[in-house]
């Protein structure tokens, strides 16, 4: 009995061993996202990307680090890019499931999946997503281990419906962008 219990107290400690990704911002990305200098312009093709800051949420052993672009088209509109980094320090995140995952949100959404395998990735998701509230957006959900990494591309409101798979001047595409991200986040995280 005595082994039962030390075995289960041990299982904790035993799946964090498994765990490729640490939950801790490399020192370059406090000030600027993934590090600032040209990066950014170079992945998302704008030159006028300019020096996004990060949000950073320490949750414990958990870490979310969030940067967020705004494209204004020159004839009016525009969109916005959101990009979520989570690196779980406790559990590896598995294939993203809307059903358990999502929270709460005004209206219902309707989505479909556009891919359903990202290069690079363990697991991966990208889907077009339409609510009752008339809007939109175009998403690529990437996990491996207990790392994972959120695109999203939407129209800013008053946008001109711009093709939600796309980001900004460049048109780059959110799945391609999610792939060549992925590359510099994991070895950016990696234990």
């Amino acid at each position: 009995m005595a082994v039962l219990a030390f075995a289960v107290a041990l299982m904790p400690w035993l799946m964090r061993l498994r765990l490729e990704y640490d939950p801790a911002v490399p020192a370059a990305w406090f000030e600027s996202c993934f590090g600032g200098g040209s990066t950014a312009s170079e992945l998302l093709e704008w030159e006028g990307a300019g020096e996004a800051r990060p949000e950073l949420a320490d949750q414990g052993s958990s870490l979310r680090y969030e940067c967020e672009w705004t494209w204004r088209a020159e004839g009016g509109g525009g969109q916005r890019l959101s990009v979520t980094i989570d690196v779980d320090g406790d559990r590896a995140y598995g294939e993203f499931d809307p059903s358990i995952e999502e929270g709460l949100g005004l209206g219902s959404e309707d989505w479909y999946a556009d891919a359903e395998k990202l290069d690079g990735w363990e697991h991966g998701l990208c889907r077009q997503v339409d609510t009752d509230l008339d809007t939109s957006r175009y998403e690529c959900i990437a996990s491996e281990s207990n790392l994972r990494l959120t695109i999203e591309s939407r129209d800013i409101p008053g946008g001109n419906g711009f093709d939600d798979k796309h980001f900004g001047p460049g048109g780059v595409s959110v799945e391609d962008l999610t792939v060549e991200l992925g590359a510099l986040v994991r070895s950016a995280f990696r234990d």
